[in-house]
């Protein structure tokens, strides 16, 4: 609802005849409003409406509201209140209000008489009353309006009369409308002020006579209300308005008139007339009062405010320890899975430079750290360094006999003694972690790092051969290893770390040629030979390519029948610029360079084709077989029976015919793997025969497993056996024990009649060596079964 428009006036006027209303517009101009209170609905409208600041209540208007309840029967009886006092102390009011008094917000006169005698005759003449009121108001003509009635506020009820048998209603007993003064029998009944109606609508002539008329209408003690406490109550109900404090004035001072005043809702009661400072006093004293009432309630509303600020804050505290709880979780969190992916990290890096099985730095690292070495060489012309390069002598056979895991334990043991022997100067990585660099199977390198001088790297080089030599228990077996190694000094000549370590192994080629366990130092002329040796290999890729790899064949001879019964394969190459290439040369190369199965094929097809022409050309020789020698490597490729297969095929030569040499330590590598690459070759119906018997760490016994058909001694036990009966013992031991298994036996390397006379004694089966025949051509061999004489003497 829209609230009404505040117009400008501030005094309200409750009825005054035409004459007094001039004299007051004239005196207040547009600062009052005047309403006539015969229509109390319009006249409570008006009061909420402009919502004035000081309300005059004329009180020559209770005649026409005595008139109004005879009528309609609201009142038992009326007292009229003396018109003269009421004027002259409503104007002392409004004069020290004007003047000096701080605003309240009503003060209500309400003079009334004490004798119902008074009461009746001042009915009568209310009119003239009133126009003497009116009088007695001219002295305010020339008084203005005070500004602090600018900030007073009142409010009029919507209705004066209460209704009927409400408490907050005051009855005036009938003793007091005949004067006799009697205190009324109800102790609640007064009459403070009486409620006016406009004095030009309406007039009593006989007020005396209406009485009685009154007391006929309706029993005695019903309520009589009056203006100034109907006002109160309306404030106090709430209808218009009731925040204002209220003061009652009156000359009714008994204790009645006073509870009734304030039961109807007076903040305070003064007796009239009242002096002036006395109402000064108590309009300040009750703003002061409504200052601490409102004082009161803001701190109310404050200390509400700021509980609801406290809980908010203890709230927000809640949610930020809450929030702050989830932060530390989640830091929580987030620390352990940094500290899980730096762990990660740490390990992938030292992983991509360290060796799984040693937890060794690996070949990335020793390049890093070589790299660097030869960085600072080119910067202090005095630093020295060198590299090793390290191969541990026979491991292949170590790892084919006794199986990979020994093969690894060993090598988990050579990298432990190469990192408590070495000082930490002398080697490469993080501390404890390392000492030396594996760079791949049994290859390991050391960095000699801040020598004195170059003869340190011999000394230390010592120190490692000699640790190294201590047997290594594995298992069931004990070894002692040994190792080469190849030592590089590093000179300024050097720029790359792969050139340092390619001399170094260059230099550890020559010393496996020397020996075993042996060490040898880059220079020049090494350098040389591994440029040659390098192009011996790719000489020697040309040479498969273009077949020009001969196959020579060396004889095998029965023993007890002194004929041929078959040839060993043996490659040849006549180079062209170089001559004939001893077997040891490029046979090493072509299993180091990935060229044996390449030469391993040519041999097999010319081998398998010779036999077959040569068992088909000359009479009686149906029955001659060829040995062919079968590398580890070719066996450990899965497509060798196949190839076999298709070599036979070939060439048509009967399957049983083919001997496939194995040797020892080939045999021993692996079992699971051998067995069944030999079993494939089984089922072809080859013979397999076991190639240098003696050289390794096996037995007859750990071989029985195996379809061998046969055993060659190494020739140094024939060579051993012409010289020491106990080498004989021990052949003549090996032989009965193949007889035994139902295997032939076959000595090669027989060089003198001795070891052919001495061999025949123990009853071996078949022999060949140079004393018999040395490798023949084909065309050689052709000439010898065709009953010539080839140019080599056969015995």
């Amino acid at each position: 609802m829209k609230a009404p428009e505040r117009k400008v006036a501030r005094v309200l006027v409750v009825d005054c005849d035409a004459g007094a209303r001039a004299r007051i517009e004239q005196m207040l101009g547009d600062e009052c409003e005047f309403v006539s209170a015969s229509d109390q609905e319009a006249a409570f409208e008006l009061a909420a409406e402009f919502l004035p600041d000081l309300v005059l209540l004329n009180a020559s208007s209770f005649a026409a509201f005595a008139r109004d309840a005879v009528e309609h029967g609201d009142a038992a009886e009326v007292e009229t209140p003396d018109a003269e006092s009421v004027a002259t102390e409503s104007v002392d009011a409004v004069r020290s209000l004007a003047s000096e008094a701080e605003p309240a917000d009503v003060v209500a006169d309400a003079s009334e008489s004490g004798s119902g005698d008074r009461a009746t005759a001042a009915a009568d003449g209310a009119f003239a009353e009133t126009t003497e009121a009116h009088a007695a108001i001219e002295p305010l003509g020339d008084l203005p309006i005070a500004p602090e009635l600018r900030g007073i506020r009142a409010s009029a009820a919507d209705r004066l009369a209460a209704p009927e048998g409400s408490d907050d209603a005051l009855a005036l007993d009938d003793t007091s409308a005949n004067g006799s003064g009697a205190e009324p029998e109800n102790d609640a009944a007064s009459v403070v002020d009486a409620p006016h109606s406009a004095a030009d609508d309406v007039a009593l002539s006989d007020a005396e006579g209406a009485a009685p008329g009154f007391r006929s209408h309706l029993p005695a003690k019903r309520p009589v209300l009056a203006p100034g406490l109907a006002i109160c109550r309306a404030l106090r109900s709430g209808r218009v308005r009731s925040g204002c404090r209220i003061i009652l004035i009156s000359d009714r001072t008994s204790k009645q008139d006073r509870f009734g005043g304030y039961q109807a809702g007076a903040d305070d009661y003064l007796p009239s007339p009242v002096e002036r400072d006395e109402l000064l006093s108590k309009i300040r004293m009750h703003q002061r009062l409504q200052s601490i009432e409102v004082a009161r309630d803001d701190l109310e509303r404050m200390n509400c405010e700021l509980a609801a600020a406290n809980a908010s804050l203890l709230f927000a505290r809640e949610e930020a320890l809450r929030v702050n709880a989830e932060l530390q979780r989640t830091n929580a969190r987030l620390a352990e899975e940094v500290s899980l992916r730096r762990t990660a990290e740490n390990q992938l890096r030292h992983d991509a430079f360290h060796d799984v099985l040693t937890d060794l730095p690996n070949r990335a690292l020793i390049i890093q750290e070589v790299q660097r070495s030869i960085a600072r060489l080119q910067r202090t012309e005095d630093y020295v360094f060198a590299v090793a390069f390290i191969d541990l002598d026979d491991f292949k056979v170590v790892n084919d006999s006794l199986g990979h895991r020994a093969g690894d334990d060993l090598l988990i043991e050579i990298a432990r003694r190469l990192r408590a022997e070495l000082r930490a100067t002398d080697v490469v990585g993080e501390g404890d972690m390392g000492t030396a660099a594996r760079i791949g199977g049994d290859e390991f390198v050391v960095l000699m790092d801040g020598l004195s001088c170059a003869e340190d790297a011999l000394l230390i080089a010592e120190r490692i051969l000699e640790s190294v030599a201590r047997p290594v228990d594995l298992g069931e077996q004990t070894v002692t290893p040994s190792l080469s190694m190849g030592l590089a000094l590093g000179t300024p000549e050097y720029t790359s770390a792969d050139e340092l370590l390619r001399d170094a192994d260059t230099a550890l080629y020559r010393a496996k040629e020397s020996g075993k366990r042996r060490v040898a130092i880059f220079d020049s002329e090494m350098r040389n030979q591994a440029v040659k040796r390098l192009a011996l290999e790719v000489e020697l890729r040309r040479a498969i390519e273009a077949d020009r790899i001969d196959v020579h064949y060396q004889p095998i001879f029965d023993m007890a029948s002194q004929r041929i019964r078959g040839f060993e394969a043996l490659a040849r190459w006549d180079h062209p610029m170089r001559g004939t290439v001893r077997p040891s040369e490029f046979i090493g190369l072509a299993e180091e360079s990935g060229l044996m199965h390449a030469l391993g094929k040519l041999i097999l097809r010319k081998a398998c084709r010779d036999t077959r022409r040569w068992r088909t050309d000359f009479p009686g020789r149906e029955n001659l077989w060829v040995n062919v020698n079968v590398s580890g490597l070719q066996l450990e490729d899965g497509t060798f029976a196949k190839l076999v297969d298709e070599a036979l095929t070939e060439s048509g030569l009967d399957r049983s015919a083919l001997n496939l040499e194995l040797t020892e330590s080939v045999l021993m590598r692996g079992r699971a793997a051998a067995s069944g690459a030999i079993a494939a070759l089984a089922e072809l119906g080859t013979n397999i025969q076991l190639d240098d018997f003696g050289t390794g760490f096996s037995s007859l016994s750990s071989l029985s497993d195996l379809p061998i058909s046969a055993l060659k001694l190494d020739h140094e036990f024939i060579s051993a056996g012409g010289r020491c009966e106990a080498d004989r013992v021990t052949v003549r031991s090996v032989l009965e024990m193949a007889h035994v298994r139902g295997l032939k036996v076959v000595a090669e390397g027989v060089e003198t009649a001795e070891q052919m006379k001495w061999l025949r004694d123990l009853g071996c089966d078949f022999v060949q060596g140079y004393f018999l025949s040395p490798p023949l051509s084909a065309k050689d061999v052709d000439i010898l079964l065709g009953g010539g004489t080839p140019k080599r003497r056969v015995a």
